[in-house]
């Protein structure tokens, strides 16, 4: 099934980057949004080293599903990889929902909630999130089991 591209008509089709930022021997990452019309960058969401360990599922499925190899993630990269548009809303969500989140049950929990989700609505709360602060604190309350 064919999905239009996420876009709102005036700022053109969207696309997703992974940029590695090294730190030593480890790397966080950071997703970035592109506009293609206008040639501009948005930061969506940003992890440490810790963090990306934490969120390595995610990021492999994202890589996995976009067509790079598992080894393409390393902390010598300086080229962003490219996500396909599914898989970049998808791995946002999941950065923006364990972003505060401390305790690793629920964070596990949260992960497992946004890879389950059905695409149509990621898209829905990746839209939400990243246009209101709030939003995101309705969707850990919606995902999470306690």
């Amino acid at each position: 099934m064919s999905r239009p591209p996420l876009s709102d008509g005036k700022r053109g089709t969207r696309t997703f980057h992974l940029r590695v930022e090294p730190e030593g021997d480890a790397f966080g990452i950071a997703l970035l949004e592109t506009n293609e019309r206008d040639h501009t960058t948005d930061l969506v969401a940003r992890a440490n080293p810790r963090r990306t360990t934490e969120l390595a599922h995610p990021i492999q499925r994202a890589l996995a599903k976009s067509g790079h190899a598992r080894t393409t993630l390393t902390p010598r990269r300086n080229t962003p990889i490219s996500l396909i548009e599914d898989e970049g809303v998808r791995l946002a969500l999941a950065m923006i929902a364990t972003d505060p989140i401390r305790k690793g049950r629920r964070k596990t929990h949260l992960l497992d909630a946004v890879d389950t989700m059905a695409t149509e609505e990621t898209y829905y709360w990746y839209a939400k999130c990243t246009r209101h602060p709030r939003a995101q604190r309705a969707l850990r309350l919606l995902l999470a089991e306690e």
